[in-house]
């Protein structure tokens, strides 16, 4: 297994090159050696921009900004089918 290339390999290389058995797993010495030096594997959840934000920013787009300005002058004259 070189490069780290895990989904190229079998299950057995994979097994081997993380010091693993397939029938039993981890130690249980060096799940907790594992968990000591890389922490727990957990996803932690990050806040991205909010509802509002993302809506403001939708209208930040140059095709957005051409169609505003018809609007507006479209308004202007009165033409409000257009």
């Amino acid at each position: 297994m070189t490069g780290r290339s895990w989904h190229a390999g079998s299950t057995a290389e994979v097994a081997e090159a993380l010091e693993g058995d397939l029938e039993v797993g981890l130690a249980a010495a060096e799940a907790q050696r594992r968990l000591a030096a890389d922490g727990p594997n957990r996803i932690t959840a990050s806040s991205g921009p909010g509802w509002l934000r993302l809506a403001l920013g939708q209208l930040n787009q140059p095709l957005i900004h051409v169609l505003l300005a018809a609007a507006v002058l479209a308004a202007s004259f009165r033409e409000w089918v257009d």
